[in-house]
């Protein structure tokens, strides 16, 4: 089982800069791709998905709205052969988050 931290996820989720960035990204949605299709198994941590979720929403970096972060996450997060603690815990608390008012 591989630990996926947060680069991960944010390098199949939005759009390269660099050529580097490309490379990552490539190699992260293969990773993803594979766990979708059962040929490896990955895990993560809740505080990884906070981070990913700051991140792609704040107005320092990526400035997306709430629904438009936790729809890029969540159908990685919702991967049959993607584990985590408390996961439908974890799926629920993005949907409040999604769905909650910016104060």
């Amino acid at each position: 089982m591989i630990f996926v931290d947060a680069n991960y996820f944010l390098r199949a989720m939005v759009q390269p800069q660099t050529t580097k960035d490309r490379v990552m990204g490539h190699q992260a949605a293969e990773l993803f791709n594979s766990v979708q299709q059962g040929e490896r198994k990955i895990t993560t941590s809740e505080a990884t998905v906070a981070e990913v979720v700051f991140i792609l929403t704040s107005r320092r970096h990526y400035g997306l709205s709430r629904a438009d972060g936790v729809s890029r996450l969540k159908p990685i997060l919702a991967l049959r052969h993607c584990r985590m603690p408390a996961k439908a815990v974890s799926l629920r608390a993005l949907d409040l988050f999604a769905s909650s008012v910016k104060i």
